[in-house]
């Protein structure tokens, strides 16, 4: 909701990781923003599969950069999670509003450089 309430960014948002790949793998975003720990789909996993076409393995589109988020992992799990992750980012929930805006400025501001 912080994001949605912000004007300088554009979100859709999804509670299903399935559809999340699907939109994603469909069109370019900046950012992909993403719980660790999902029923059907770990979000690294969402990421690492994105842009790539299951009929031929072939790269479609560019990956977002990545922002991960874990309650249940403690600050070095989340580390090693997105260490062998190019473009990855985490946040250690519970975190507010701010922590975010300014994790998704960060992410967005070097992700242009």
């Amino acid at each position: 909701m912080a994001l949605e309430q912000n004007e300088d960014y554009e979100v859709e948002a999804v509670h299903d990781p399935h559809q999340a790949y699907e939109l994603a793998s469909a069109q370019d975003y900046d950012l992909l923003i993403s719980d660790v720990q999902m029923p059907t789909l770990e979000g690294d996993k969402l990421f690492l599969c994105l842009g790539i076409d299951p009929e031929g393995g072939t790269k479609r589109l560019k990956r977002p950069a990545l922002l991960l988020m874990s309650g249940a992992l403690n600050e070095s799990e989340l580390r090693e999670s997105v260490k062998f992750i190019e473009g990855t980012s985490y946040l250690k929930k519970p975190f507010d509003s701010a922590t975010l805006l300014m994790k998704v400025a960060e992410i967005l501001w070097e992700k242009r450089r």
